[in-house]
């Protein structure tokens, strides 16, 4: 080992410390802005599979240092000190390459060469934590501390910055990662040329992002060729003169309101390139909207054929660009109270009130609120009449999981009963769909939720009826049952506007056949109503006989698997490979044999080690990912809800790993037992009692949400972040010092591993079947650090390694 008066001079005190913090800061700002700059330029799937791979490298840095140069027996440490600057310049560096090449050099733009340099600046950032432990393994609580509080800051900060727009981010996040290269130089282990190369990138850096700031030079991030995005079709289409007419960044993701030359009356909203919904010219009269885009307008239908007293209030969640507003004008709708989740989207239709006719400006009889719709509905005592949604087209990513299926917490069984709550006795939910899978599930869901209330399936039909034409269906659902003069009513409309589709069904209404024309003489038969929908209300036919040999996945979703737009049997094809790829790398890691153990040595402490950081990197995922579902419905806003449970966790975790390093010094294996033990335990209770604390206060303010938030997950993360630090410290005690870049490699691995089969177990089982199997993981490190397994004896290695 090197002296200690020198290894102290390398530490530098608080320097050091303050150093592994900006660049965990740095990572972490990074990850959550690669999602939001990836969400707009690919489909959603890819940017899970593309920060997968990213994020791969963290334990890919450790890899490289274990294989370059820490496999010596009595390794002279300087090269180890040496890595910190230079790899964190080098991840300023490339931050800043991948960010210019991905976003303006098109032939980077493809989704594989973008993961290949995304995943560049996480190996520098592995590389240099990977070294901080490496130097100090004896201080891992104070450095793992500091490596949480930076993350825990960075997942904070992130939300604040974002609005500076993608670019902007990047440049800030390569600014942060550039600051510990320029600290590191008043140390006198590199040269003056090394000192003036890194001087001279932190200086360009910043000059970089004061200029793109002020003058945009860089330009804005792309939607990429082939993305199949409806704003790339729209912007790309060569018949069409389309065009931005403004774009505004946040935590929410990108909102551009788009306008086309062929379309004068019309402007168009997205979110991350997806989710179009349409701004519609309004002169301020309800009569000027009859027109066909409104009056032929499936959601307009409902509307139609109820009374004055039936729809005096009704309640639009997520309303866009104001069609659904416009469509209850029309209808008569006496008081419209408007829920959007979206602050950017509502600001940009005040700012042109010119065009849409101030509908969101204190129109009369309007009323517009900025909040999650599930939390609202929890919190207003208000009855309505109506309740009406519209599905988006979603292919953005909502979290750092980048996932792409995307939960949608507003249509699950018990978000329906959250509805049917809110209700007037004979009030009614109007949900307008872009297909018929989507009304299949919509049904099978509702029934579910109707079973809570003791309603049975053939019962509960009578209170659905659905309709439409083949690309905007409606479903609707009655809280009390329809009687037959309505479904009568339904009925005569749907042939006078030929609503019958392939998922159309119509409570007591006998089942008909129509002969259709496929021209050359042949006809094929079709059925007015949905033949499995008939047969259940009918009794004859079980919702899940029906789901059991269905094509599509159709079965009911609820807040613990919202995973609403999954209809492929199976798993997707990115969370399949990610997993296989996953499981290889970390076999792959525990196979290499390192140099310093001799044919004769037991392995027992190796593998009981690589168990350790193992358990830790895939159960950590497993607890966090489900924690973060649960939180983003609890507080609305998604990647608010994942920046204030990483900043609780994290922080949590951060002063755990600190106390571990404080308390009990001589007892690091009793310490590591109880942390593990804990977390199971705590994770366990979650398991069992979380939804209900949740449901409890979902209603409550924002601020009371907050507290709870930080109550219940900040004794999580006090535990959760003691086991890695003592397993480092273990480490050197038993003068295994030489393991640490392995042990960061395998655990790096494991956290991906962990967040891959969290959604593969959330998809298939639930969130909580996530959660279970971390506890158990950590359970299992609590059995496997028993006293009597863990020997006391120094591994043999080998001198003359070199």
């Amino acid at each position: 080992m090197e002296p200690v008066t020198q290894r102290e001079n390398w530490h530098g005190g608080k320097v050091f410390y303050f150093n592994v913090t900006l660049v965990s800061l740095a990572i972490m700002m990074l990850e959550i802005g690669l999602t939001r700059m990836f969400s707009v330029m690919f489909e959603s799937h890819y940017v899970f599979l593309v920060l997968s791979l990213a994020v791969l490298g963290l334990g890919c840095g450790g890899i490289y240092v274990h294989k370059r140069v820490g496999i010596i027996s009595n390794p002279d440490l300087k090269p180890f000190y040496n890595l910190l600057p230079i790899s964190s310049g080098l991840m300023a560096l490339s931050i800043l390459m991948m960010t210019i090449f991905v976003t303006k050099v098109s032939i980077f733009q493809h989704i594989y060469i973008a993961a290949l340099l995304a995943f560049v600046p996480f190996f520098f950032g592995g590389i240099f934590l990977t070294a901080a432990f490496r130097l100090f393994p004896d201080q891992s609580s104070k450095i793992y501390a500091a490596d949480l509080i930076g993350a825990s800051i960075g997942a904070f900060l992130i939300i604040v910055v974002l609005k500076l727009g993608g670019i902007n981010v990047m440049l800030l996040v390569a600014v942060i990662a550039s600051l510990p290269a320029a600290l590191f130089m008043i140390k006198e282990s590199l040269t003056n040329l090394k000192k003036m190369a890194l001087l001279f990138l932190m200086g360009a850096f910043i000059a970089i992002f004061i200029l793109n700031y002020s003058s945009n030079f860089l330009g804005t991030i792309p939607l990429t060729k082939g993305a199949l995005k409806e704003m790339a079709h729209m912007l790309g289409h060569p018949t069409r003169k389309a065009k931005v007419v403004e774009s505004r960044w946040s935590a929410f993701g990108r909102t551009d309101l788009i306008a086309d030359e062929e379309y004068p009356d019309e402007m168009v909203f997205f979110i991350d390139g997806t989710a179009g919904s349409a701004m519609y010219r309004f002169d301020g009269n309800p009569s000027s909207l009859e027109i066909p885009e409104f009056v032929d307008f499936a959601g307009y239908f409902p509307l139609k054929l109820l009374s004055e007293k039936e729809k005096e209030k009704i309640l639009i969640i997520g309303p866009g660009g104001g069609r659904e507003v416009l469509i209850s004008l029309l209808g008569g709708v006496k008081e419209i109270t408007a829920v959007e989740v979206n602050k950017d989207l509502v600001d940009l239709m005040k700012k042109y009130s010119d065009f849409n006719g101030g509908i969101y400006n204190g129109f009369p009889g309007v009323k517009v609120v900025v909040e999650e719709g599930r939390n609202f509905i929890r919190a207003t005592k208000e009855k309505y009449d109506i309740i009406m949604l519209s599905i988006p087209v979603t292919k953005t990513s909502r979290s750092p999981e980048g996932f792409a299926l995307t939960e949608n917490f507003l249509f699950t069984s018990d978000s329906i009963n959250d509805y049917l709550d809110r209700l007037k006795t004979n009030g009614r939910l109007i949900v307008v769909a872009h297909h018929d899978i989507e009304i299949l599930r919509l049904v099978f869901t509702s029934l579910s939720a109707l079973g809570k209330r003791g309603i049975r399936p053939s019962a509960a039909m009578k209170h659905i009826y659905t309709l439409g034409p083949e690309t905007f269906p409606v479903f609707v659902l009655k809280k009390s049952s329809l009687t037959l003069q309505e479904a009568q009513n339904v009925h005569l409309g749907m042939h006078e506007f030929d609503y019958s589709t392939l998922s159309s069904f119509i409570p007591f209404t006998e089942q008909a056949t129509h002969t259709i024309p496929l021209g050359e003489g042949i006809y094929e038969e079709h059925p007015m109503l949905n033949q499995a929908l008939y047969l259940i209300s009918q009794d004859m036919v079980t919702p899940d006989e029906f789901i059991e040999v269905a094509d599509f996945d159709l079965r009911s979703v609820s807040d613990n698997d919202p995973f609403f737009y999954k209809f492929d049997i199976g798993l997707p094809p990115v969370i399949t490979f990610l997993l296989i790829f996953s499981i290889m790398a970390i076999i792959w890691v525990w196979l290499i044999r390192p140099a310093y153990i001799i044919k004769d040595e037991t392995p027992w402490n190796n593998t009981l080690f690589l168990l350790l950081f193992s358990f830790l990197g895939i159960g950590f995922m497993l607890i966090e990912i489900p924690l973060i579902q649960k939180f983003i419905l609890f507080l609305g806003q998604p990647v608010f809800a994942v920046a204030m449970l990483l900043f609780s966790l994290l922080i949590g975790a951060g002063v755990g790993s600190w106390i571990s390093g404080v308390l009990w010094k001589q007892r690091t294996t009793i310490k590591l037992r109880l942390a593990a033990f804990m977390v199971s335990l705590i994770v366990v209770i979650y398991t069992l009692f979380l939804n209900q604390s949740l449901v409890f206060f979902l209603g409550a303010g924002f601020w009371v949400r907050i507290l709870v938030s930080l109550l219940l997950l900040v004794p999580l993360g006090f535990f959760m972040g003691m086991p890695f630090p003592l397993g480092m410290r273990l480490l050197s005690e038993l003068g295994l010092e030489n393991y640490v870049p392995r042990m960061w490699a395998v655990n790096g691995i494991g956290s991906v591993l962990g967040s891959t089969l969290s959604i593969a177990l959330s998809i298939s089982f639930g969130f909580s079947y996530a959660m279970t199997l971390g506890a158990l993981l950590y359970f299992s490190m609590f059995i496997l650090f028993s006293a009597r397994l863990l020997g006391a004896r120094r591994p043999k290695v080998n001198p003359d390694v070199a």
